[in-house]
């Protein structure tokens, strides 16, 4: 039964901790089966970075996608993005999906509250195709967004000329650059897993061979290591106040309501009737 089961989480209320057991028939070792798994899903991650380009026009940054990745305009009140990804199912949609729910979705985000809508759906269970529905926070001010863009295009392509305006084409370009960054976040953490897993078994290659090279892999892999959006922001957090510092004063002031103990000025209430005598008289 679910209730009695133990659920070690971490801050977010997520479990953190998981029991995984593979049973092999026999074919192939249960850690050699682990190891294919990451591997193949390593693969399925790469197959969308790689259907996504970027390039310098001119020092303005050009996005080409392939079929595989549809970015457009929700048609709902929304009023936000919807990536198709063809091909692909539950595994992919579940797995990004809850990246962007931690990284970015919470009130207290492991990166940055910059979405405040993220879900997926795979409309037909019998049709490959996931669809992503995201919408940027409206809090965010466009000079918040404007430094995003700067940096995350810069960072897929050099030379892009910083922009000085926002439009509703360089936010759908912006959750673009978003969208691959968290890809590579994704994929950069199957591929430690990876290794740590290389580590204790000793096994360094799947149990099959494809044509895609390790390029194919590691395309924008850098964007994996790092998003400080405070510091792309230049936003800091205060330091938490000393309560014995002098310089502390409370916001609420404390005190205590002592009310006078309650006296009548009335005499006690008596009630006064005359001696009950029955109209009849007793058998």
């Amino acid at each position: 039964m679910d209730k009695y089961r133990v659920y070690l989480k971490n801050e977010f209320g997520e479990p953190n901790q998981f029991n995984l057991r593979i049973e092999s028939i026999g074919f192939l070792d249960s850690e050699q089966l682990f190891y294919d798994c990451l591997y193949t899903l390593q693969l399925m991650i790469s197959d969308v970075i790689n259907s996504i380009s970027f390039d310098n026009m001119k020092s303005i940054l050009n996005i080409t996608t392939s079929d595989k990745v549809k970015i457009e305009y929700t048609t709902d009140s929304l009023d936000g993005f919807l990536i198709t990804i063809v091909n692909e199912n539950h595994t992919l949609g579940n797995l990004i999906s809850e990246y962007y729910k931690l990284l970015y979705s919470l009130e207290n985000s492991v990166i940055y509250n910059l979405f405040s809508f993220s879900s997926y759906r795979m409309p037909h269970p019998l049709t490959e195709e996931i669809e992503l529905k995201l919408k940027f926070n409206p809090l965010l001010k466009d000079t918040e967004l404007i430094k995003l863009y700067n940096k995350l295009s810069n960072d897929l392509s050099s030379g892009i000329k910083s922009l000085t305006e926002f439009n509703d084409s360089n936010k759908k370009e912006l959750l673009i650059m978003i969208f691959v960054k968290t890809l590579s976040i994704i994929n950069n953490d199957i591929n430690n897993l990876k290794e740590e897993w290389s580590v204790l078994t000793k096994i360094t290659k799947p149990s099959y061979d494809i044509s895609e090279d390790d390029a194919y892999f590691n395309k924008y892999s850098e964007l994996g290591l790092e998003f400080n959006v405070d510091a792309i922001l230049k936003k800091s957090h205060p330091p938490p106040l000393n309560l014995d510092s002098p310089e502390y004063i409370p916001s609420v002031f404390q005190f205590e309501v002592k009310s006078p103990e309650y006296k009548t000025s009335s005499p006690p209430y008596k009630v006064e009737s005359p001696e009950y005598i029955p109209s009849s008289p007793t058998l």
